[in-house]
């Protein structure tokens, strides 16, 4: 049994969705829907080193508040790509 294994544990939501949750403290570690058998949602505070990985849109812009403004020419999406 890998490591992450020991520290996580995974809680099916709904029919669709499985999310995963540390063991030891409860932080929600991901999100994944298996209509988007590709796609995994990891929070960003869950990341301890140096991001390597740059955004390639926005999601969600529908949903953004007002005072939030978007400063580049990344692709925008009302919902999830």
């Amino acid at each position: 049994m890998d490591l992450w294994q020991k520290k996580v544990r995974r809680f099916e939501s709904s029919e669709r969705v499985r999310r995963g949750f540390c063991k030891e403290c409860g932080s929600n570690l991901y999100y994944y829907n298996k209509d988007h058998p590709n796609h995994l949602d990891i929070p960003l505070s869950v990341i301890d080193d140096e991001m390597n990985v740059k955004p390639d849109c926005h999601i969600y812009v529908s949903c953004k508040p007002d005072w939030y403004e978007i400063n580049d020419d990344l692709p925008q999406h009302l919902l999830d790509q």
